[in-house]
């Protein structure tokens, strides 16, 4: 393996950023556009990083205190969704400013260097707060159109969150305080 080389880690469980003032409005794209519904359990996010730890390494004897620790070092931070963005095959709302989550996902890695975020499948960490996924680019551009009028949307984060995947639905397992919240 090359030094700084992410190994295999199994996607079982994910440190994320829930956006809850993004709830009603990302739903509500949803039903209008029929878009799917995301019955995978976590609600709208920022990933932070995918995949964490295997689930066996969870908890307080494991690494839950540790993680604790690390996100009682972040600092509370208010945020800004005020435009949308695109991957291929993902439209996104772009969190401003980045880089807290870029500097949460970077400080997971730093202590547990076995992550890469998405398994290593992306080289840049883009923080983004998924809207939909493998649309047509004319159904990508209404929902941009529409999501455009509610925003800038400002909330204050104050927390990461610890999800675990069972093979069918992420479930949430702890809330992690950043310092001060």
């Amino acid at each position: 393996m090359v030094a700084g080389e992410a190994r295999s880690v199994p996607w079982e469980s994910a440190v994320v950023v829930r956006v809850p003032a993004l709830d009603k409005l990302i739903a509500g794209l949803r039903r209008r556009f029929s878009l799917p519904l995301k019955q995978n359990g976590i609600p709208p996010h920022v990933t932070a990083i995918v995949p964490f730890l295997a689930a066996s390494s969870l908890g307080e004897d494991g690494a839950l205190p540790a993680l604790r620790t690390l996100c009682a070092g972040c600092a509370p931070f208010d945020v800004t969704f005020a435009r949308t963005a695109r991957f291929p095959r993902v439209l996104y709302l772009a969190p401003e400013p980045a880089e807290p989550f870029i500097a949460l996902a970077r400080s997971l890695m730093a202590r547990w260097p076995q992550l890469a975020p998405y398994g290593g499948g992306h080289r840049q960490i883009v923080p983004h707060l998924t809207v939909t996924t493998s649309r047509p680019p004319r159904v990508f551009d209404k929902v941009a159109e529409a999501i455009g009028s509610a925003l800038p949307i400002v909330t204050r984060v104050e927390a990461a969150q610890l999800y675990e995947f069972d093979g069918r639905r992420w479930s949430e397992l702890a809330t992690l305080p950043f310092g001060g919240a």
